[in-house]
């Protein structure tokens, strides 16, 4: 009897002594109310949670106005993400005891859960206001500070948490998280690890501090984590998607298809992990792989602009460019501030040789990120190719003012120059460009046509015939440019 109603002991041996209790017939109702409700109390602690609110539920039969087995069911039920359920049993609670701290924290956190930030944050003033000392929910409005992306006030909730609990290893993780979203990965790193000292067994904060060393780079340690995460929890199916994208990250695309594909048998309907694996099949050049991906992604989560960006890549890289195309238009409707989208729209329309799309797109991709080098050099390269040379021109100059080392560009401009008739240009920039990328067989057909141009046909002829042996059909697809030797 002790080791179900007393105060002290172990979850499992508070779930024993209960249960032998139980067993005994000769217990009178209230007294099996309460070591149910004890009993449900250390399964909900123990996650074991959908035992635990069969036991809620059984003591409520017998004890239907017991206020703290609403209470305690609604904390099961919020663990559950089962909110709605959480506040029917909460709004009960505090409709016949509006002092009741814990009620107003509990069902702050269901306001959480459902992203009802305002009234989380009115029910957690409430639950401080009635008790002062209530870490948790000052630990819980920081929560929804966060989330509203009021970082300075989350942080003060947080460290009053602390304050109160200086061994709150949730209150170390949520303040870690703080750090991470103000960009301050060393405080955030310090503080999931302090998390962990204090709960070593908590799979999601070894799963957060992967995410923050992923962020900084630190791709051996972030796996590390991730494997922590999941010697823990092998169900994680988060832990596994964000170790297949350090896997990715660090060049390991078949380790990271195999966490992606274990975390898409855990959670089939996530999108998210559709697509990234796709993503990691289009890397490896598995066309047909990434495609299925990205349809099932997108059949998921239909208006996820990226989801549409990666197909219309992967598209245009199997010359599928009116597809492209139209995946691409759809992605840059969802969200027409991403300069990617808009560029990869401006590659399609080159590679199908309408031009002047094609400028019309890189000019709109550069007002939206000037600072693009790559982009200067594709309207550089397509306005030459019309004979806007001037202006073709000046994108390149821009070009190699962001990016001075940059060999494509040198070798548009070097065409550039072709066209302008000034051949010493051209080939100087050739030869530079040849300097950075010695296999160009652009840059080698470029000096040779201006060597030609000079009088040297031995010289050039040499360079054209180096061309032609990296890719023998160069000569005839940059006449269609209006280069000819």
């Amino acid at each position: 009897k002790d080791a179900c109603f007393g105060r002290d002991g172990a979850d499992e041996l508070k779930i024993e002594g209960c249960s032998a209790l139980l067993s005994d017939g000769a217990m009178s109702s209230v007294e099996r109310a309460a070591a149910l409700r004890l009993r449900a109390d250390a399964l909900a602690r123990r996650g074991e949670i959908d035992r635990a609110i069969a036991d809620y539920d059984e003591s409520l039969r017998l004890a239907p106005e017991d206020l703290r087995t609403y209470n305690n069911r609604a904390f099961a039920y919020n663990a559950r993400g089962d909110y709605d359920r959480a506040l029917a049993d909460l709004d009960h609670v505090i409709g016949r005891d509006p002092t009741l701290a814990a009620a107003f924290n509990n069902r702050g956190v269901a306001y959480n859960g459902k992203a009802q930030y305002e009234r989380a944050i009115a029910d957690f003033d409430t639950a401080v206001r009635l008790d002062p000392a209530h870490a948790a929910a000052f630990l819980n409005r920081g929560v929804a500070w966060r989330a509203r992306r009021q970082l300075d006030k989350a942080l003060a909730d947080v460290e009053e948490a602390l304050r109160q609990k200086p061994d709150y290893a949730s209150a170390f993780n949520e303040r870690g998280g703080v750090w991470f979203d103000k960009g301050d990965y060393d405080r955030a790193i310090a503080d999931y690890e302090q998390a962990i000292r204090l709960e070593p067994a908590t799979a999601r904060f070894h799963f957060n501090l992967g995410g923050t060393l992923a962020a900084r780079g630190e791709h051996e340690r972030a796996i590390a984590a991730f494997d922590a995460a999941l010697r823990l929890k092998p169900d994680f199916a988060a832990a596994h998607y964000q170790r297949g994208n350090a896997r990715f990250d660090r060049g390991d695309h078949e380790g990271a298809i195999a966490d992606y594909d274990a975390a898409i048998r855990l959670d089939p309907a996530n999108a998210a992990y559709f697509l990234s694996r796709g993503n990691a099949h289009n890397v490896r050049g598995e066309r047909g792989r990434a495609l299925r991906d990205f349809d099932e992604s997108i059949r998921l989560q239909p208006d996820v602009a990226e989801a549409r960006f990666y197909r219309g890549s992967a598209r245009a890289d199997a010359g599928e460019h009116d597809l492209a195309i139209a995946d691409f238009d759809i992605a840059i409707r969802l969200d027409p501030d991403d300069a990617r989208y808009v560029v990869g729209r401006g590659d399609a329309y080159y590679e199908k040789g309408d031009h002047e799309r094609a400028i019309a797109d890189y000019s709109t991709a550069l007002r939206l990120d000037p600072r693009d080098a790559s982009v200067w050099n594709a309207r550089c390269w397509s306005r030459t190719i019309l004979g806007q040379l001037q202006e073709a021109l000046a994108d390149c100059d821009e070009s190699l003012r962001l990016d001075g080392s940059d060999a494509n560009t040198l070798d548009s401009r070097g065409f550039t120059y072709l066209k302008m008739d000034d051949h010493v240009r051209a080939r100087a920039d050739f030869e530079a460009a040849l300097t950075l990328n010695p296999a160009s067989e652009s840059s080698l057909l470029g000096r040779g046509i201006a060597r030609l141009k000079a009088g040297d046909r031995q010289g050039g002829e040499a360079d054209i015939a180096a061309a032609r042996a990296i890719d023998p059909g160069i000569v005839e697809r940059f006449a269609g440019y209006g280069f000819r030797p």
